[in-house]
């Protein structure tokens, strides 16, 4: 009898093709490549304004609120914020690292004993909308640590628009 049992899976397995659920064709294959498709999403021009978060080293007496823009292309990045009336890019050489709907996006920048870091981590909750938190981190290192202007961290959150 346990012979025939062997048989028996033998020929379901040979007269249903595999092909529906792992080849090419399938519904899961047909859902991963479009999802990559999605992906390239991210590349475009968004919009929207940063809110910040409080931290230590913030200046709680100065809410942290401005417009930003981010144009990702490929692997080219630009940030920009609003001053008043004015936009201005920021000089940073902004670099992105991917990974399926998310994206990091950072800079660093250095001048005498001023070093900075800003990280934008973002993901696409549509199409037309993407997530952003934003961190940005200062250090003045031969200021002593009681300086307020020695040290900085700074976080916000945003919703950016396509445009």
């Amino acid at each position: 009898m346990e012979e025939h049992v062997k048989y028996i899976y033998l020929f379901i397995l040979l007269a249903f093709p595999f092909e529906s659920v792992f080849g090419e064709n399938s519904e899961f294959e047909e859902l991963r490549a479009a999802s990559e498709a999605h992906l390239s999403q991210l590349d475009g021009e968004w919009l929207g304004e940063i809110s910040g978060l409080e931290l230590q080293g913030d200046y709680p007496d100065q809410p942290y609120k401005s417009e930003i823009i981010i144009r990702i292309d490929g692997d080219e990045v630009l940030v920009g914020a609003k001053r008043g009336d004015n936009w201005y890019e920021m000089p940073y050489d902004f670099k992105i690292i991917r990974h399926k709907t998310h994206a990091i996006v950072y800079a660093f920048a250095a001048k005498d004993a001023w070093v900075e870091a800003f990280n934008f981590t973002i993901t696409l909750n549509s199409v037309n909308e993407m997530a952003l938190v934003w961190s940005r981190v200062v250090n003045n290192y031969v200021l002593p640590v009681d300086d307020w202007e020695s040290r900085g961290y700074f976080q916000g959150f945003s919703l950016l628009e396509r445009q």
